[in-house]
């Protein structure tokens, strides 16, 4: 549980961040990779780090576990990864020239805020779930 809360501390902290790094940051190409690394780097961390846990045998007892793991792969899938290897890859091109599948990069952009939101959403359920399960489990064993 203490890892999906900071998940989702770090999601909320990412919304703030990621605005104020185009503030503090002159080169908005620049800005815009780090962010992407950020959106890309953290979910990936702990989307490894539920897998091992499942590998080594550690289960979690909750309902919304696929729907969470759905949640993050898309996000990465159809949105930050490529988002971010389209900013890398073309450098030197403007990034509302850019396109991924026929999507061009700023309407790519405007959907990965919506796939963002799910993740959360998604995290936050989890969380909520995984809460209550223990809450239960608690009172169970009290009785």
């Amino acid at each position: 549980m203490r890892a999906r809360i900071q998940f989702l501390f770090l999601q909320i902290l990412m919304m703030l961040i990621v605005p104020l790094l185009f503030r503090w940051i002159e080169d908005r190409k620049l800005a815009a990779v780090i962010a992407g690394g950020l959106f890309v780097s953290i979910p990936m961390t702990f989307l490894i780090l539920d897998f091992r846990n499942a590998r080594k045998g550690i289960k979690v007892q909750n309902q919304f576990l696929w729907s969470w793991r759905l949640a993050v792969i898309q996000f990465l899938g159809l949105f930050a990864i490529p988002i971010f290897s389209l900013r890398v890859l073309y450098w030197e091109s403007d990034f509302k020239d850019l396109s991924f599948f026929g999507l061009p990069g700023p309407l790519l952009h405007r959907l990965s805020n919506g796939s963002f939101l799910i993740m959360f959403v998604a995290t936050a359920f989890m969380l909520i779930s995984e809460y209550l399960w223990q809450k239960k489990q608690r009172a169970s064993n009290e009785t």
